[in-house]
């Protein structure tokens, strides 16, 4: 199963939900709400076999603690401009930070990371703390000369090969190594 876990500003009918479900019909787009917790008792009640994740800005930061909580329904993730550290001073807090240097990519799932290097919401040094921190090491990571939406053509490139990777690993049995975009 593929999933898009949407951001707090975007949702099922947002400019990448569309795109992504004109590319690959049979994807599944819930509608989410802004809150942790409720986010992820949602996707623990809907995912039910291993499933490709992409998640973007808080859309990828509740894949990493889906992952971590239920590693065996995950078969792979694509992290595009993942909130685990905001410039926003109301989520730049010390507790805040100190919460988001305990996530890390799980060991054993292989995951893409996308960011911007104009990001105006999500740190780039965060996201680069995050993979630094990791034990994964099946981690790809690309970095744009885009923003914090990542919808410029070779970021979104990026994406679609990274899904249709994923797709075609899992269709094979295969284990999916990262590639540069």
């Amino acid at each position: 199963m593929l999933i898009y876990i949407h951001g707090m500003d975007s949702g099922p009918f947002g400019q990448r939900a569309s795109r992504l479900k004109t590319l690959f019909p049979t994807i599944k787009i819930p509608q989410l709400t802004n809150n942790i917790d409720r986010r992820i008792k949602a996707l623990a009640h809907m995912i039910r076999e291993p499933s490709i994740l992409i998640g973007s800005s808080l859309g990828g930061l509740t894949t990493l603690v889906f992952a971590r909580d239920y590693p065996h329904l995950v078969s792979g993730m694509i992290l595009i401009a993942p909130a685990v550290g905001l410039y926003d001073p109301d989520y730049d807090t010390p507790e805040i930070d100190q919460q988001l240097a305990e996530i890390v990519i799980p060991d054993g799932i292989p995951v893409e990371v996308l960011a911007g290097k104009h990001d105006e919401v999500v740190r780039l040094s965060a996201i680069r703390d995050l993979i630094r921190r990791s034990p994964n090491l099946n981690v790809g990571f690309h970095v744009f000369d885009d923003d914090h939406l990542l919808l410029s053509n070779p970021a979104w490139l990026c994406q679609c090969n990274a899904i249709r990777d994923f797709l075609n690993a899992s269709s094979a049995n295969k284990t999916y190594r990262t590639t540069p975009c």
